[in-house]
């Protein structure tokens, strides 16, 4: 992985990106960020945005009632 990747906070969750996808001919070889970083990125601050408010409003709810015998 490239340095880059390695002090990225979002590693744990994408791993680099596809390996194929960092590749570039410049002689760097597969030492690079994917060319979907950003895309991939964004993805993850959108899911993880979206998980944590959905998280926090079902912890609003009142529990579920147990079911009847």
């Amino acid at each position: 992985l490239s340095a880059v990747c390695r002090a990225c906070s979002l590693l744990p969750v994408c791993g680099g990106g596809h390996h194929v996808h960092r590749y570039r001919a410049d002689g760097s070889g597969f030492r690079n960020p994917s060319v979907y970083c950003p895309d991939l990125a964004s993805l993850v601050r959108h899911v993880h945005r979206q998980v944590a408010a959905d998280t926090a409003r079902l912890r609003r709810l009142p529990p579920v009632p147990e079911a009847c015998p």
